[in-house]
């Protein structure tokens, strides 16, 4: 008899069939680079500290519960996104600034007709 697979299910072969996987509580949080930088970090020195190495879950959760705590986590919070959210900005603002000063150069040399014009409805 076959056996019958549920949608929305995950299975793990384990060598002889396909067995139904318990679903996890832990979920998936996009990070900055520089945020997995700071965990793997704290790892080495909790590695260090009790003599094995922790899961980067163990470790992110450790650091997220010990922030929270801190009376200034909202301000931190605050600059970090302005930080994060600026330099986003400025490199999207300088990406276009070059552009626009490559495609000046050709515009001048083109004929009258040719020339972008601006025009309002």
């Amino acid at each position: 008899m076959e056996k019958q697979y549920e949608k929305g299910k995950l299975y793990q072969w384990n060598g002889h069939e396909f067995v139904e996987l318990e679903p996890s509580g832990e979920l998936k949080i996009p990070v900055t680079e520089e945020a997995v930088a700071a965990i793997k970090a704290t790892r080495k020195a909790a590695q260090i500290v009790i003599g094995m190495r922790p899961e980067l879950s163990l470790v992110a959760s450790a650091m997220i519960l010990e922030a929270a705590q801190m009376p200034a986590i909202a301000e931190s919070v605050k600059s970090y996104g302005q930080r994060v959210y600026n330099s986003v900005v400025n490199a999207k603002t300088d990406g276009d600034s070059q552009k626009q000063q490559q495609e000046a150069p050709a515009e001048a040399h083109a004929k009258p007709e040719q020339q972008s014009t601006s025009s309002y409805l």
